[in-house]
């Protein structure tokens, strides 16, 4: 099953909900590279080359600052692109649970009513999404793929000095971040195993159902931090051309 349909739709979706502005812009830059199918083969090179031209105008817009004697700040630093990854990833592994979660349920179904009712709706939903919901087995392996590939986007931008993202968090197939009492935003988990991502998920919904009559916060926090660094070490070449990106040995 291709998976690259359901991430692709996941970020079409952030592009439009005008809600969370910051998460739309970038998402609206990974679709603006996405139309150029020679660069961008597939949403995770997009992904890859709308980090690194958003950072192309960063340095190009600082320059402008430094020459006119104004203040600089970016308008979507960097390191934002980790975390909009990382959104991505979160909301995939959200939405694949609950196919998970149907495909339990139909087997289950199946076994009491000796062979069913003849309608598969966990493969209705997976064939809605992109996902092969045909067993426990399928579903594992497209979520796996999906974190494959988003995990080597974000290897490959940590891997450019240029970005400065020395302070970035580390990726996850799930790590939801949650506000405690005095509105400071910390991680509720951080994992690559898909039974516990899976566990934590339907915890998760469990735990919001019980809460009816509460309005529980939707917006993720983001923290922006850059180390500073000496000049010799920040001033980095333009990186808007990443060859090693399109190398033939790039899984994806």
């Amino acid at each position: 099953m291709n998976t690259e349909s359901y991430v692709t739709n996941l970020i079409i979706a952030e592009s439009t909900n005008r809600q969370k502005a910051f998460w739309q812009t970038m998402a609206i830059q990974v679709l603006a590279q996405a139309e150029d199918r020679d660069l961008c083969p597939n949403i995770y090179h997009a992904i890859y080359r709308a980090a690194t031209t958003n950072h192309d105008r960063n340095c190009d817009d600082q320059d402008l600052c430094i020459k006119r004697g104004l203040p600089f700040k970016a308008h979507v630093p960097n390191i934002s692109y980790i975390s909009f990854i990382q959104r991505v990833m979160d909301t995939a592994s959200r939405g694949i649970q609950k196919v998970d979660d149907y495909r339990q349920k139909v087997d289950h179904d199946d076994v009491i009513t000796l062979g069913g009712t003849g309608v598969d709706y966990a493969m209705e939903q997976g064939d809605e999404l992109g996902i092969d919901a045909s067993t426990a087995a399928t579903i594992r392996l497209d979520i796996e793929e999906i974190h494959f590939n988003l995990n080597q986007v974000v290897d490959l931008l940590l891997d450019l000095q240029a970005l400065n993202l020395w302070n970035a968090d580390p990726f996850f197939m799930y790590a939801p971040k949650k506000p405690d009492a005095q509105g400071v935003w910390s991680h509720t988990l951080q994992s690559n195993d898909w039974s516990e991502v899976k566990e934590f998920i339907e915890f998760e919904r469990t735990e919001y159902m019980n809460r009816p009559m509460e309005r529980v916060a939707t917006n993720d926090a983001l923290t922006l931090v850059t180390k500073s660094r000496p000049d010799s070490e920040t001033k980095a070449p333009r990186s808007s051309e990443p060859d090693a990106f399109i190398d033939d040995e790039v899984a994806f």
